[in-house]
């Protein structure tokens, strides 16, 4: 299967040379894993650059640039060529506000090198693209700024390296970053790309036959920048697997040549008696494997056409990423997250508490403190009580309950809470609705509802706790005439750790959540913004037959 051309092989200090002609254009997708290739590769395309007198942009650390222009003055550039380098701070270019911004880089690029252009002097631009793992929906913006990227170098005629980092660039999203640059770079290898969807043509690789007999020699299989990748990797034609890298030997628990010649169905638990999920779609499916020594193995597979120079599809490319990783770190995520948020909620009142005391021994304090650190205790009792919930067994005492009886004990509790804020809670409950519930971990539920609409309510205000009978279920709804949630909040209120309250946990919410789902239960929350929000929890009835068999506790 000729997975790409001799011709189109090169190492990187030959594709970077004066060989190299620039007609329309040239994007190249750099993946680096050595630190040290990194840096000869970066000096080789700003010497040549400079060798042929054309500006030259590098967007990095300065650190790199420090060594890259030592290494520059050691093979004989003078100094005012290399002051002629415009250097950029990568981590101040590509990000604002540590946010990255498509619009803000792309316009950044325009001033640098308008001058040149209006010149008609030739232009290199090099940037190490900031990763900013954390950032909502980062891996989506980072495909869409190397296509708008693809388009300006398309434009502006420049000879352009976008660098990622090996161990940060999943190989998923590497693939599909090969849509939209010509070439594709590895700290040894660069080849053209046959995933580049532009029918633009690439700028033509050119070099002399004294060169091309250098190469020729050089490893010429794609599958040298396959195996450069962490993540499994099946080259599939015509539904047989044709290579893997190592990754999928070490996922599969098998030799290189137990897969080959195998289909990539085959190894799949699922069967998919109609359309096979495994297209071109580049969609990721989460599947499961069966390894050779029978074991489960739990992935997320992309797959990828893999386009011939006629640009006709002649193998698929699946990409397979351990979702144990993938959990583990979000786990890793949560827990940190978990302890930093309810280790300051917790610091607070037990500071407030600390503080009182010591007010107390001195003789300084002239008020009830009781009640004060009570209040306080109640409040580390409630965060102790959601981590709880969410660190308790699946498994759950479940009695048939009267549901106003809980609904009654919660509005009694909050009830002291809601005068100091001058809240009323009005109480509108239908008789004789039971459900099948733990009574602590519905109390839990309301507790956190109605504390939430207190603090919604900036000055005085009233909450109205009503429960109704509809059809086969039971519905409350905890109303407030409170400020409201805006519509870009109102989505994320069930996520764990969002929270628009400044001394909140960000999990009180996605306990309710996760407690009414237990009990086959669900929430929903209607809210406008300036006049109120409903929360509405819809549990399944019980006949009152089953509540005279089972009784009432």
């Amino acid at each position: 299967m000729p997975l790409l051309t001799p011709e189109h092989v090169l190492s990187p200090d030959i594709a970077f040379t004066q060989n190299t002609t620039i007609t329309n254009g040239t994007h190249i997708l750099y993946t680096s894993t050595d630190p040290e290739k990194y840096l000869e590769n970066a000096t080789s395309f700003i010497s040549s650059g400079l060798s042929l007198g054309q500006a030259v942009v590098f967007i990095d650390e300065p650190h790199i640039f420090n060594t890259i222009t030592e290494q520059l003055i050691h093979k004989g550039f003078d100094q005012e060529k290399v002051a002629s380098i415009l250097f950029s701070d990568r981590h101040e270019f590509y990000t604002s506000n540590d946010i990255f911004d498509i619009d803000t880089v792309i316009s950044s690029f325009s001033p640098l090198l308008t001058p040149f252009l209006q010149e008609g002097i030739p232009i290199r631009t090099w940037g190490k693209v900031k990763w900013c793992a954390n950032q909502a929906c980062f891996m989506d913006l980072i495909k869409k700024y190397e296509m708008n990227v693809d388009d300006f170098v398309n434009e502006m005629n420049t000879f352009s390296v976008c660098a990622y980092d090996g161990e940060e660039l999943p190989a998923s999203l590497q693939m599909e970053l090969m849509k939209h640059h010509q070439y594709i770079m590895s700290d040894n290898e660069f080849v053209s790309s046959s995933f580049y969807e532009n029918e633009r043509l690439s700028p033509s690789i050119m070099h002399d036959t004294k060169q091309y007999e250098t190469i020729e020699n050089l490893h010429t299989q794609y599958s040298k920048l396959i195996d450069q990748l962490p993540d499994p990797v099946f080259i599939s034609s015509n539904g047989t697997i044709a290579y893997v890298n190592e990754a999928a030997t070490t996922l599969m628990e098998c030799d290189f040549h137990d897969l080959v010649h195998l289909s990539l169905i085959d190894i799949i638990q699922e069967k998919f008696p109609e359309k096979n999920p495994l297209d071109h779609s580049g969609s990721p499916i989460e599947v499961k494997l069966t390894t050779s020594k029978g074991n489960t193995v739990e992935v997320e597979m992309y797959s990828f056409p893999f386009l011939n120079e006629e640009r006709t599809v002649e193998a698929t490319i699946t990409i397979a990423r351990d979702m144990k990783d993938k959990k583990g770190s979000q786990k890793l995520d949560m827990i940190s997250q978990l302890a930093a948020s309810n280790a300051h909620e917790i610091r607070n009142p037990l500071t407030a508490i600390k503080g009182f005391i010591e007010l107390a021994k001195e003789g300084s304090l002239d008020l009830d403190i009781y009640s004060i650190i009570g209040r306080e205790v109640e409040r580390i009792e409630l965060i102790a009580g959601e981590l709880l919930v969410l660190g308790k067994p699946e498994q759950m005492t479940m009695d048939t309950i009267e549901i106003n009886e809980i609904l009654k004990h919660v509005c009694g509790l909050m009830k002291f809470q809601a005068e100091t804020e001058q809240v009323n809670i009005q109480e509108d409950f239908q008789h004789n609705l039971f459900v099948r519930c733990n009574k602590e971990q519905l109390q839990q539920v309301f507790i956190n509802l109605l504390k939430n609409a207190i603090e919604s309510i900036e000055d005085e205000g009233n909450i109205k706790v009503h429960s109704y009978k509809d059809h086969n279920q039971v519905k409350i709804d905890v109303t407030d005439n409170g400020k409201g949630i805006p519509d870009h909040i109102l989505k994320h209120v069930a996520e764990p750790f969002y929270t628009t309250k400044e001394k909140g946990s960000g999990i009180g919410l996605m306990v309710c959540y996760n407690l009414i789902e237990k009990h086959e239960g669900t929430i929903n929350v209607q809210s406008n913004p300036g006049q109120g929000t409903t929360f509405t929890i819809t549990l399944p009835l019980v006949s009152e037959t089953k509540c005279t068999s089972s009784g009432q506790h």
